[in-house]
């Protein structure tokens, strides 16, 4: 028997009381005692793309009318019969294999014809990571190794949502290779609540409802081949909503090559582990903006380019990146994404307020090179509670504190460049300092957040300590990096370069902008309101 996915009961689930379960998608409403927690999976990828597989098909079958439908929907769950109802439509979409019919993120073609020449893979090929030697700790099954339906349904789903690049007519995702996604999280919520807060009401999409379901969902149909050069652009021959069921790989399961035995992923004995899959280049091209809600964007300055979604980072997502993730950039060019804009002007108080938990931005997605994976991003960031008011403040904030702290990872790494008298350096020098200073951001944040209202301009003591921490972390990790050079063995040259880059970066500190400013600010306001109180 094939897996249903929208009828079969497949999920792997944390319930609230730490129980693991398998329910159906439309169980994960459940408000009984133990309801749904978390999303289980067997990789930290297929975890991530099982959040947006279920948070794409509530924007698809069950998307609230506006905000007052989200709102009631929050405070009291559909029933799973509710939920059943609203996915039955789809159905036929998510089957994962259908001889002769639509199949789950599969082409429609069942790529058997001997003139289309479609290359037979093992199933192996389907992981991102596969062949890569990044992120060790994910499992890289042998290629004649199996998959069971679930892990081969979440397999299919990750590759079509991340697709990255991989040579001439292998077509990327939606948002290209290796998309960085961001959703808001809240600390011991329900599945289901995790979920709805990424969740749009249609109002604020203004999406029409689709012509066709294969106009959202284009495994339905023949595959719009790009062989010839065709593109496919959002709203003109594709509804918007495609986003979330991209398809820009042309693949079909070999359900001759079946047999029983024990996953190669999950680890689970199963009767039925698909092995191998056809493929053939030529799959959706996605052209122009494709706005996903899930999706940070940067735009460009002079509006001639569409806006492109943020990528995977080499060294993770960190502080560095909060601003343009949660606020959006200080300069209006990188915008956060949609669920999380919409989150802070709707949605911020009910959680933060009324329900007194804590939110956070969970960034997740590979970082590519081409086909090879880099590596895995996954992030959280904190969110604050703040009053609309007072975004605009603390974006100039947040945007000073994040100068000095590039200006300072950029003076450490050129001070240990010149110590060594290498020309390249070492990356791991600045990351080492983001790396360090981060639990001094966050609590410089937090407080910022909680001065009282009318007070959020008096931030020089806030501003002090951060310029102290800085340096003191900068001097600090200079001499870690270059403590080896300065031995009794060590060439006099040697001794006097690492001497002679201390104090460099000494004066670089005091008088470099933005320090030099931001220091003259700090005492002007001090003095001021120490006299004030005199």
């Amino acid at each position: 028997m094939t897996l249903h996915l929208l009828v079969d009961t497949w999920l792997p689930i944390q319930r609230k009381d730490g129980s693991r379960d398998l329910i159906r998608p439309c169980d994960i409403a459940d408000s009984g005692p133990n309801p749904p927690q978390e999303l289980l999976a067997p990789r930290a990828d297929f975890r991530a793309a099982l959040y947006q597989l279920l948070i794409g098909l509530l924007q698809t079958a069950f998307a609230p009318d506006n905000e007052a439908a989200w709102r009631s929907r929050f405070v009291t769950p559909p029933s799973s019969e509710e939920l059943a109802a609203a996915f039955a439509p789809w159905a036929d979409a998510f089957v994962l294999d259908n001889p002769g019919g639509p199949a789950f993120a599969q082409d429609l073609d069942p790529l058997t014809a001997p003139e289309l020449k479609a290359n037979l893979l093992s199933l192996r090929n389907l992981l991102i990571d596969a062949g890569s030697d990044s992120n060790s700790y994910f499992n890289k099954p042998s290629d004649d190794e199996g998959f069971c339906p679930s892990c081969t349904a979440q397999a299919l789903f990750t590759l079509q949502t991340n697709a990255p690049a991989g040579g001439r007519g292998i077509r990327t995702s939606v948002r290209g290779g290796g998309p960085l996604s961001t959703l808001v999280t809240v600390e011991g919520l329900t599945l289901w609540q995790q979920l709805w807060l990424n969740v749009l009401p249609l109002d604020v999409l203004g999406h029409e409802a689709p012509v066709r379901q294969a106009d959202l969902i284009p495994w339905l149909a023949a595959t719009r081949n790009s062989e010839d050069g065709r593109e496919t652009s959002c709203g003109d021959n594709a509804h918007p909503l495609q986003a979330y069921w991209g398809l820009p790989r042309r693949i079909r399961l070999d359900t001759d090559a079946i047999q029983s035995g024990t996953c190669a992923v999950c680890g689970q004995s199963h009767e039925r582990l698909y092995t191998r899959y056809r493929t053939r280049h030529g799959g959706v091209n996605y052209s122009g903006a494709w706005p996903h809600p899930l999706s940070p964007y940067n735009h460009d300055a002079k509006q001639e380019k569409p806006p492109l979604p943020v990528k995977g980072m080499a060294g993770g997502v960190a502080y560095r990146h909060w601003l343009g993730m949660v606020l959006g950039g200080d300069d209006g060019l990188q915008r956060p994404a949609k669920v999380v804009e919409h989150f802070y002007a709707h949605r911020e108080p009910l959680i933060t307020r009324h329900l007194q938990r804590p939110g956070a931005l969970w960034a997740c997605g590979y970082k590519m090179d081409n086909a090879k994976a880099v590596a895995w991003n996954d992030s959280r960031l904190p969110l604050y509670r703040l009053p609309a008011e007072r975004w605009m403040d603390f974006r100039l904030l947040v945007g000073e504190l994040l100068q000095i702290a590039e200006e300072s990872a950029a003076l450490l790494a050129r001070a240990v460049r010149e110590a060594w008298g290498s020309e390249s350096g070492d990356p791991a020098v600045a990351q080492g300092f983001w790396q360090q200073s981060e639990a001094g951001f966050y609590r410089s944040l937090a407080e910022a957040v909680e001065l009282p209202d009318g007070a959020h301009r008096t931030t020089a003591p806030l501003f002090k300590r951060w310029l102290e921490q800085t340096r003191q972390l900068v001097l600090r990790q200079f001499d870690n990096w270059t403590r080896s050079m300065l031995t009794e063995l060590a060439d006099t040259r040697q001794m006097l370069r690492v001497v002679k880059a201390r104090a460099d970066l000494e004066g670089r500190l005091h008088k470099n902008k933005p320090f030099k400013a931001t220091r003259q600010w700090v005492s002007a306001e001090l003095a001021a309101q120490q006299g004030a109180e005199a």
